[in-house]
Parts: structure tokens; C-alpha cells; sequence
């Protein structure tokens, strides 16, 4: 057995079966079956590589391709009984905590903290609560053009690489090297939930895959454009560890504006998740789409007083953008979601576009 360099300040009590991520899914599969799994445990996440708390040596984990190590008793987080709201928490210390928290996978992120005097406090109150392996907050916001945030750990143990699980797909991600938004994960169903099977779909700012993975799973095939390499290298992971065949889900490492010369006019459907500059590449996508035009589904934020003000002031912008595109427009969905700043709404828009 190997050890790991936490043994030597902690000393080990456990033992972990430990798999390159892309075998996530069948060493879970596997253990399980085999009853090896410490059920009471969280599985853990770290560096690309998941950690299963294991009862006992087993020769079946290096046939499927692991190996054994010791960690620390405390290596695991122990799966909570019972989860506290924030308010709940904020009652019982008597202390204030922030209003809303992440989780993704294993780990807990924080977009602000009300008093830094309790940082420390919050953080493992917050380790223990939810039962992950580290807690942290946010400490640049995000920056163009990969649309990355900084992190400080104040709590916890390990990097920010964790596995999300989100419509029936895994996704391994580092939210220090990738853009990432878990509170989405409703509206990516409700797209992915008209992809037809005989669809061509271009996402054109992928991320690690969230839309363009499951989808691959239902259309003809798609074709996901990401300028960040980072996002196309965890894109490639994410496709093995959801068993996407390589000629259902082209990855495309490239600036989204080159869609149209790289790619062609050929997609029935069109992803724009990036609400902060997607209208410069609304003419883009309008060109990637197929002769007669198909469906594009934009998002981008919006100031005004009123959730309709917002959503007429939305319209105004699409249609001074692309009118001279288009022979016609028609909004299929136009809603203002959240609220992401005083005033500034997330728009959500289904657009049926009919080209020139």
C-alpha cells in the first residue's frame, strides 16, 4: 500500500481505493457491487482522481485500474444526518453567515462572507453542516475572456477540482480554471429537453460540457467551441466519464466568432451561454445556423426598473442587432430569471430565427 503526505501530520486510519476520474463511474459500479464502499462516507475528489472510502483491501481494485492508500481518519467527510439552512445555522452561533452557498460535488463555495472576523468559524461550521471536504470563497469576481474567479480556502483541505452531478450526467470541473454555474442546472434541462433526435446543436461557449454532454446523448451530433483550453480538456474528461462516443460531441478549442468559417452553416440549434458579451456573437451564431435559419437560445443581462421594462429592452437589442440578418424574428420564450445584481436580471430568451 502507498502512503499519502498527509500520513505524516495525521497518521492513517482508513483505507481509499483511489481511480483516475474518467473511471468514476465503474469503480462506483464496481465497489458497490462488491459491498467495499463505507457508505457513510463522502466520496472524495482531488487533483483528477476520486478516493472511495473502502472497508478492506480488495484485489478488484487494481483490476479495474486503482490502486489502495491510507489517508487520515478525518480524510472523509462524513455524510450529515441532517443539513442545516444558512438561517438555521446563523440562528444557532449567533453569528452571521452569508445568504447563499454552492455546493458542487465535494466542496462548498462562498461568494462573500458579512463579518471576515468569522471567517474561520463560518468555514467549518459550514465543512461540518454539509458534509464536504473544503469550503471556499470567492475572491476576485469573474474575468473575461474565460470568465475564471479566484478562490481562497478557508476551510478544509485540497484543491478546487471536485465532480458535479447534474440530468442524469457527471461532470469533473475546477472552478479556478473553468467557468462554472451550478444554480443553471434547471434551465439546462428545460433546453436539453427539446433537443430532437435527429437535431445538429452548436454550444458555443461550452464550459466543461454541461449542455453539449447530455445533449450529445440525445441529437445527431454536436459541436461544443470553448476559447478556454482548460474548458476543452475537462470537456474530453467529462465525455469519457459519460460515455459520449467522440463522433456524437465535437470539441472545438477556438474563439466562437470563427464558428462560421470553421464549421459551416449546417446546426438545426445554437447555445449561447454568456450573458455578458453574447450579442457581439449573436451574428455569429446566426451564420452557423442552417440556410433557412433554426432555434437559438440566448442568454444576456439586463438594467431596468421592471422585470418588463427588462424583458422590452431585451427585444429592442436582439432585434437592432440581427434585423438586417434575419427575413423574421419570433421570441418562442422571453423571461427575466434572477436577479444577479440591484436591477441587472438574467434574460432567457428562445429565439426562432428565419435567415435572408
Amino acid at each position: 500500500m502507498m502512503m499519502t503526505p498527509l500520513q505524516s501530520d495525521f497518521g492513517a486510519d482508513m483505507l481509499a481505493a483511489v481511480f483516475p476520474i474518467t473511471l468514476f463511474r465503474k469503480a462506483s459500479s464496481r465497489l458497490m457491487n462488491h459491498k467495499l464502499i463505507l457508505r457513510e462516507y463522502r466520496t472524495v475528489f482531488l487533483s483528477k482522481k476520486v478516493y472511495f472510502p473502502i472497508s478492506k483491501a480488495h484485489e478488484l481494485v487494481t483490476e479495474i485500474g486503482g490502486e489502495i492508500i491510507e489517508v487520515p481518519e478525518d480524510f472523509f467527510p462524513i455524510k450529515p444526518r441532517k443539513v442545516l439552512s444558512l438561517r438555521q445555522l446563523e440562528k444557532k452561533y449567533g453569528i452571521p453567515f452569508p445568504k447563499s452557498i454552492n455546493i458542487i460535488g465535494d466542496i462548498a463555495l462562498l461568494n462573500y462572507i458579512p463579518d471576515p472576523a468569522y471567517m474561520n468559524k463560518i468555514g467549518q461550521v459550514i465543512m461540518s453542516n454539509y458534509g464536504v471536504r473544503a469550503v471556499f470563497l470567492k475572491t476576485m469576481e469573474i474575468q473575461d475572456p474565460y470568465r475564471i474567479a479566484s478562490w481562497r480556502r478557508i476551510a478544509g483541505y485540497g484543491d478546487t477540482f471536485t465532480v458535479h452531478y447534474e440530468n442524469g450526467c457527471m461532470f469533473a470541473l475546477d472552478v479556478t480554471r473553468t467557468f462554472f454555474n451550478p444554480r443553471m442546472g434547471g434551465e439546462r434541462l428545460r433546453v436539453i429537453s427539446q433537443v430532437k433526435s435527429n437535431e445538429k446543436v452548436v454550444d458555443m461557449f461550452t464550459g466543461v460540457g454541461t449542455f453539449a454532454i447530455p445533449m450529445a446523448k440525445k441529437c445527431a451530433y454536436t459541436h461544443a467551441i470553448d476559447i478556454n483550453p482548460a474548458a476543452i480538456e475537462f470537456a474530453e474528461i467529462n465525455m469519457k466519464l459519460n460515455n459520449v462516443p467522440e463522433n456524437k460531441l465535437i470539441l472545438h478549442n477556438m474563439d466562437a466568432m470563427n464558428a462560421p468559417k470553421e464549421l459551416g452553416s449546417f446546426a438545426d440549434r445554437i447555445i449561447m451561454n454568456y450573458p455578458e458579451r453574447s450579442l457581439k456573437f449573436l451574428h455569429a451564431a446566426i451564420s452557423t445556423l442552417k440556410p433557412h435559419g433554426g432555434i437559438i437560445h440566448l442568454y444576456l443581462f439586463s438594467r431596468d426598473k421592471t422585470r418588463n421594462a427588462i424583458i422590452d429592452t431585451a427585444k429592442e437589442k436582439i432585434v437592432k442587432n440581427i434585423s438586417h440578418l434575419v427575413k423574421a424574428i419570433k421570441f418562442l420564450n422571453i423571461m427575466a430569471s434572477k436577479e444577479v445584481a440591484p436591477r441587472k436580471f438574467l434574460v432567457i430568451i428562445d429565439l426562432l430565427v428565419i435567415k435572408r
